[in-house]
């Protein structure tokens, strides 16, 4: 539900315990004293009494279901970070130490560790997956499966913020487009590398540098 919508509903009760308060005989201390008319005192009740079943059948549950999907997709965000530092890793070295692969999933220390030397490691671990098809394959399928989550909770979680739903919905296309797309698959790795920089980098070809983790932020606002 929207903010506005919700306002609306803690307003429209406030008034309705106001006006109950108000109508109570003898008054409640500090509260101005109302006649009661009849229908409205009934329709104040029935209002407070819907209100109390709707957040107890519809508001909680859906609370808590948002949480539980967006703890879900947090979790699966973590993974796909570390299972595209697998990848490019396994593409570039071969093999290598698991402490490596976890603080290579923060971004700074991504960006540290393949712009190194005039990018050489990126570009070590570009031409691995190109010369490398289940490498490739393998990326593909850490990058699909997040895509499956996004889609999930696009379609569970009932996400009202426009923002977050656009944000969501342009992030899925661009990974729909990275397999479907056939620009994309004539030169897939060199699409398939600016994707995965972006993410990993936090890298905007419009704003440059990013301050934080936009995927991680929106996330957090499901």
């Amino acid at each position: 539900m929207r903010k506005a919508g919700q306002l609306f509903i803690i307003l429209l009760a406030i008034v309705a315990a106001g006006y109950l308060l108000a109508s109570e005989q003898p008054a409640v201390p500090f509260v101005f004293h109302l006649s009661p008319v009849p229908l409205f005192y009934e329709l104040a009740i029935g209002y407070l009494v819907s209100l109390i079943f709707w957040v107890l059948v519809v508001l909680l549950p859906d609370i808590q279901r948002r949480r539980m999907l967006r703890k879900s997709l947090e979790e699966r965000y973590r993974y796909f970070r570390r299972g595209i530092v697998d990848a490019l890793l396994s593409a570039s070295e071969g093999t290598y130490e698991l402490d490596k692969r976890d603080k290579l999933t923060e971004p700074a220390e991504f960006r540290r560790y393949f712009s190194e030397n005039d990018d050489e490691k990126w570009y070590a671990a570009l031409n691995g997956l190109q010369s490398n098809r289940i490498q490739l394959d393998e990326l593909l399928l850490e990058i699909e499966i997040f895509y499956e989550e996004i889609t999930y909770v696009l379609n569970n979680a009932d996400v009202m913020d426009d923002e977050i739903f656009a944000f969501f919905k342009r992030f899925s296309d661009n990974i729909f487009r990275l397999r479907r797309d056939p620009v994309n698959r004539y030169d897939q790795v060199k699409y398939l590398g600016q994707f995965v920089w972006s993410i990993m980098a936090l890298w905007s070809v419009i704003d440059g540098q990013l301050k934080q983790d936009i995927v991680k932020k929106m996330i957090s606002k499901i």
